[in-house]
C-alpha cells in the first residue's frame, strides 16, 4: 500500500516506544492504531503528528492528525490530507 514507506520509517525511529498498526486506509482517509509505551505519555499527541510528517514524506501529499480517541491502552487516530 501507498503508506508502506511512511510505516517502515516510524517504525525504525520509534521502535517498541510507540507501535502503530493501519486499521484502514484510503486515499482521503487513514486510520491506525497505537500502542506503545507513548500512549501511557503526557506527549502521545506528538507521535501523532510525527507519523502524519511520515505520511506526508513518502505520499507525497501533505496529510494532518483529523481525530483521535482513546481507547483502553492505545488510541485510534485518523489521518486526512490537509487539502482535498
Amino acid at each position: 500500500m501507498f503508506f508502506e514507506d511512511a510505516l517502515k520509517e516510524f517504525r525504525e525511529m520509534h521502535g517498541s516506544e510507540a507501535v502503530v498498526e493501519i486499521v484502514s486506509a484510503s486515499d482521503k482517509r487513514i486510520v491506525a492504531r497505537f500502542s506503545g509505551h507513548a500512549c501511557h505519555t503526557c506527549g502521545v499527541a506528538d507521535y501523532f503528528d510525527d507519523f502524519a510528517m511520515y505520511l506526508s514524506r513518502h505520499v507525497n501529499k501533505e496529510w494532518r492528525v483529523a481525530g483521535f480517541e482513546k481507547k483502553n491502552n492505545w488510541f485510534l487516530v485518523s489521518f486526512t490530507p490537509s487539502r482535498p
